[in-house]
């Protein structure tokens, strides 16, 4: 079966953000097997959400196929081990690019002379790094340390799959999920008083 998103043929500066796939045989894929080449050049592949169970067989979740300068950025990807390289780089022309802040339950796989620029990517990520990862929610835990404050800052990476500013903690956080938004208090405090000689009124309550 095709990808959930394919763009090819000579296409270029693709924007695919904030997208969740579930259970879906492929998910991304910037290129093909084309005769135009480039079959695809640069463009952002940023905070999407790929979650496949165990028993969904599949394929890839992200692959850059013959796509130079290409990002891929702040993705999370949990595929329950039906595939072993969640994100792949494939062919020659997949190069000039930028691989990181991705977190995932596999490896990222270097296929056919594809490279990238790799950075602060986590792989082999367990379950538990997840809200309810076996429902396909892939917001981050608390106890997902490796990926909390562990990222790399982006310039082409301001929010989250949320649309939440990062980052909330010290560093940007691995993965489309920017977990900690800090809780604020605040206090709105003054005195009311009499126009007619300036007396001040106590006992008086604000409501929302």
């Amino acid at each position: 079966m095709g990808p959930g998103v394919l763009v090819w043929r000579g296409s270029r500066d693709t924007l695919v953000e904030g997208n969740s796939f579930v259970n879906c045989a492929r998910g991304i894929m910037l290129g093909a097997d084309d005769t135009i080449s480039p079959s695809h050049s640069g463009g952002i592949v940023r905070n999407n959400f790929f979650f496949r169970s165990a028993a969904q067989p599949g394929d890839v979740g992200i692959i850059l196929s013959d796509s130079p300068n290409t990002q891929v950025i702040n993705n999370t990807l949990v595929v329950s081990g039906s595939y072993g390289t969640p994100i792949e780089l494939r062919y020659p022309g997949t190069s000039g690019g930028l691989v990181a802040n991705n977190l995932l339950d596999g490896t990222i796989g270097i296929r056919d002379g594809g490279s990238a620029t790799q950075s602060h990517n986590y792989v082999g990520a367990a379950s538990t790094m997840f809200v309810n990862a076996a429902s396909g929610d892939l917001h981050l835990s608390a106890s997902a340390l490796g990926a909390i404050d562990q990222g790399a800052t982006l310039a082409n990476v301001t929010d989250d799959w949320d649309g939440e500013l990062r980052p909330q903690g010290n560093a940007y956080d691995i993965g489309a999920d920017e977990r900690g938004a800090a809780s604020i208090g605040y206090q709105i405090r003054g005195r009311v008083i009499k126009t007619s000689d300036g007396a001040v009124v106590s006992g008086v309550f604000f409501d929302r």
